[in-house]
């Protein structure tokens, strides 16, 4: 998987734009994914510029499927909260309708 295919997946699977940098810009409050050279560092960028959490890798492919994998799991438990929350609320009903 190349830069381009990952791009291409995170927007199909739904994951915001506003989680990720995959140009290595340098943008607060997200994952950013870094060519340094020959190395391809991936880390989450704060909002006080701190660089949190970062892994090298060798070769474009292997970050990114790291970065798949990490946005994968924090789309899919975002979204599952976001589900609890609205059942809470009562905004999702557990009734079963027949028609």
């Amino acid at each position: 998987m190349n830069i381009e295919e990952l791009y291409t997946t995170l927007k199909r699977m739904g994951v915001p734009e506003a989680w990720y940098s995959l140009d290595g810009s340098l943008l607060p409050d997200r994952t950013i994914l870094y060519r340094n050279h020959n190395i391809w560092d991936v880390f989450y960028f704060d909002e006080r510029g701190g660089i949190n959490n970062i892994n090298h890798f060798s070769n474009e492919e292997d970050a990114c499927m790291y970065i798949l994998n990490l946005l994968s799991r924090e789309f899919s438990n975002s979204k599952l909260k976001k589900d609890i929350n609205a059942k809470k609320s009562g905004t999702i009903s557990d009734d079963i309708i027949y028609l």
